[in-house]
C-alpha cells in the first residue's frame, strides 16, 4: 500500500508519518501513496527516495523535464502544475505570515504576479566543486543531491542554455587544470589554497561573468594578524599564477572575477576583482536603460521578471494608474539601482535615495544615475539602511520607501520608518517567512495588499511584497 503523503511542507516536500515521527519525501502530491526507501540526512533526519517502477520513474523523469529532479534540491515542485504549485506555495507563505507575524490575514487582498517563464529562467548559478562520483578522477559544479551522485548543473533545465554551455566549459577547464587549482591530493598537502566554488551569469541579454571563489583550506578558527596578512599575500599571488588563459580560450565572451577568502573567524579575502577577459559590456533593461555592472554587484537573476517587479513596486508606492508623482523615495537595499532609476525616469518630479551596504553596487548605481540622465534627482550611499534613513530624513522629507528584507531581520527599520512619518511603504522579501519576521514588530504599519511573484518556478519560494500603509489614528488621538 505505501505510505501516504499527508501534505506538501514549505519547502514543497511531502510529509508521512513515520512510527509517530514526521519524514519528507521530493516530488509527491498531498493524498499519494509511495513506496519509499530512507536515507540519513544527518541530525535525525531522513529523506525520503521513491521506489516507482522503471517505467513510472521514466515518466516521472519526461514529466519533469529533467532525469536529476527528483534527487535534486533545488525543484521541489516541478511535478506540479502551475495553479498546483500556487497552492502549495500560497497555503505554505500565508501560514508563515499568519503564524510569524501575529498579522490578521482576514479579507486581505493577495494577488499573484505572472512570474519567470517555467524552464530556462535563472541566468545565474553558484556551485561548489564536487567529485564525479560517476567518473572517478573527475570534478563537476553540481548542487548537493538528496541522495546518489551529485547533480550536474550543466544538464539543469533551469537554466538558459546559455548558462549551461558555460557551465560545461568551465567544468571542463577545471578538469583540464585539477592539479594547478589545487584540486589534486597532493597540491592540497603542499598548498593552501585551491578552487571551492564557481559562480556564471549568462543569458537574459545579461552580461557574460565567470567567478571563481578559492578558499584557504588548511586552517579554520583564529589566525594572528601577521599570519592572516601574510596568507592574504599568499592569495594574491596564488590568483595571478591561475591558469586563466586556458579558461579564456574556452569561454572567449566571458569576463573572468576571482577572489581569495580566508576560512578563519574573520573571513577576510582578498576581494573580487577582473583577472581576464573583456570590459563587461553595460546592461540594457527591457526600457533600454543602462546599468554598468561587476561582481559583487549582480544584476537580476531572473531579468524576464524584473518588469512586473517595477510595475508592483509602483503600484504599492502610489496606487493603481498613477501619472502625476512627486515627493522623495527612500530605497533600503538599491543594489545597482535598477528600480529607482527606472521608476525616475517614469516620473520626471521624483526624488529617489538608495542605499546599500555593497560599495561596488553603490558606485553602479551611481554611473548608471548618470549615463541615464538622472544624478540630479537620483542618488546612492553606501552606507547601512538604518544609519541612512535616520539621516536622510533628518536633511529633508520622505514620504515613500521601498525596503529589500535581508537574511538577517531589519530590527528598529519599521519603527524607524513610522517615527519618521513615512507614510506608504513598499516591503519586498525573497519569501513570506522573511516578510513576517519584520512585520511582527512593524505594528504602526496596516497590511493593505500582498503580492507574490514567482521569480522561480518549481520552487517552494515566491517574492512576497506587501503594501503598508503608516496608521496615524495613534498620533491624532494624543496623549
Amino acid at each position: 500500500m505505501g505510505l501516504e503523503i499527508k501534505r506538501l511542507n514549505w519547502a514543497g516536500l511531502g510529509v508521512v508519518e513515520v512510527d509517530g515521527r514526521e519524514r519528507c519525501v521530493p516530488v509527491t502530491r498531498q493524498g499519494e501513496r509511495v513506496e519509499v526507501r530512507w536515507h540519513e540526512a544527518g541530525w535525525g533526519r531522513y529523506i525520503g527516495e521513491r521506489l516507482d517502477s522503471t517505467g513510472a520513474s521514466s515518466r516521472l523523469d519526461e514529466q519533469l523535464g529533467c532525469a536529476q529532479a527528483r534527487r535534486c534540491t533545488g525543484c521541489s515542485l516541478r511535478h506540479l502544475s502551475l495553479e498546483e504549485q500556487r497552492t502549495v506555495q500560497g497555503e505554505s507563505h500565508l501560514g508563515a505570515l499568519l503564524r510569524l507575524s501575529g498579522r490578521s490575514l482576514d479579507h486581505l487582498p493577495i494577488e499573484w504576479v505572472n512570474g519567470a517563464p517555467r524552464d530556462g529562467y535563472r541566468t545565474r548559478v553558484t556551485s561548489k566543486v564536487w567529485l564525479n562520483t560517476k567518473e572517478p578522477h573527475r570534478w563537476m559544479l553540481s548542487l548537493r543531491p538528496h541522495w546518489g551522485r551529485a547533480v550536474d548543473l550543466a544538464l539543469c533545465p533551469n537554466h538558459p542554455q546559455e548558462v549551461r554551455s558555460l557551465v560545461g566549459q568551465v567544468t571542463q577547464w577545471i578538469n583540464d587544470e585539477s592539479e594547478r587549482l589545487g584540486l589534486d591530493e597532493r597540491e592540497r598537502e603542499s598548498g593552501l589554497f585551491s578552487l571551492a566554488r564557481v559562480s556564471v551569469q549568462a543569458g537574459g541579454g545579461l552580461p557574460t561573468w565567470i567567478v571563481l571563489h578559492c578558499e584557504d583550506h588548511t586552517h579554520r578558527g583564529s589566525l594572528k594578524a601577521s599570519e592572516r596578512e601574510r596568507r592574504l599575500q599568499l592569495g594574491e599571488l596564488w590568483l595571478n599564477d591561475l591558469p586563466l588563459h586556458s579558461l579564456s580560450a574556452h569561454c572567449p565572451e566571458a569576463t573572468i572575477y576571482a577572489e581569495a577568502k580566508l576560512q578563519d573567524q574573520e573571513q577576510r579575502s582578498t576581494g573580487l576583482r577582473r583577472l581576464a577577459g573583456p570590459q563587461p559590456p553595460l546592461w540594457h533593461c527591457e526600457r533600454g536603460h543602462l546599468f554598468p555592472a561587476q561582481p559583487p554587484a549582480w544584476l537580476p537573476q531572473s531579468p524576464s521578471t524584473l518588469e512586473a517587479l517595477r510595475a508592483v513596486v509602483s503600484r504599492c508606492l502610489w496606487g493603481e494608474g498613477a501619472s502625476s508623482v512627486e515627493g522623495s523615495v527612500f530605497e533600503l537595499g538599491c543594489g545597482v539601482g535598477v528600480l529607482g532609476i527606472a521608476l525616475a525616469i517614469e516620473h520626471p518630479q521624483l526624488t529617489w535615495i538608495g542605499v546599500d551596504l555593497e560599495e561596488v553596487s553603490v558606485e553602479c548605481a551611481q554611473e548608471s544615475a548618470v549615463l541615464n540622465d538622472v544624478s540630479d534627482r537620483v542618488s546612492f550611499r553606501a552606507v547601512d539602511g538604518r544609519r541612512g534613513l535616520a539621516e536622510t530624513a533628518i536633511e529633508g522629507s520622505i514620504t515613500h520607501m521601498v525596503i529589500h528584507a535581508m537574511r538577517k531581520p531589519l530590527s528598529g527599520l519599521l519603527s524607524l520608518a513610522a517615527h519618521r512619518g513615512i507614510k506608504h511603504l513598499c516591503y519586498l522579501a525573497p519569501s513570506a517567512p522573511a516578510l513576517a519576521r519584520d512585520l511582527a514588530e512593524g505594528s504602526r504599519y496596516q497590511l493593505d495588499r500582498l503580492y507574490f511573484i514567482d521569480q522561480m518556478p518549481g520552487t517552494a519560494q515566491a517574492m512576497s511584497i506587501a503594501q503598508l500603509t503608516l496608521d496615524v489614528s495613534e498620533e491624532l488621538r494624543g496623549p
